[in-house]
C-alpha cells in the first residue's frame, strides 16, 4: 500500500470508517482500531455509557488506542462529541 492510498478492510474492500482520521497516512486496521470501532457502535446502537465515557471523557485510554490506530485523537473526539449529542 502506498502512502495517501485509502486503507481498506481485508474482507470487504470498503474504505475503514477510521481511516479518515489517519494521521499523515499512517493508519493501522489492528486490534486498536477495532476497539475503537467497536467502542464507537456501543455508544451509537446500543447506547452504552460506558463506550461514550471511553469515546468522549477518558483521558488514557481513547489517546493509547488513537496512537496504535495511527488515529488523530483530537480529530475524532471532535468529530464524535458532535455526532454523539
Amino acid at each position: 500500500m502506498r502512502r495517501g492510498e485509502p486503507v481498506k478492510t481485508l474482507l470487504t474492500g470498503l474504505p475503514h470508517p477510521l481511516a479518515k482520521f489517519a494521521l499523515d497516512g499512517s493508519f493501522v486496521d489492528g486490534i486498536a482500531a477495532q476497539m475503537l470501532v467497536d467502542y464507537i457502535a456501543g455508544a451509537t446502537m446500543l447506547e452504552s455509557d460506558s463506550a461514550r465515557w471511553l469515546l468522549l471523557e477518558s483521558e488514557q485510554t481513547f489517546f493509547l488506542c488513537c496512537e496504535e490506530a495511527g488515529v488523530d485523537a483530537v480529530l475524532l473526539r471532535a468529530h464524535l462529541r458532535m455526532a454523539l449529542r
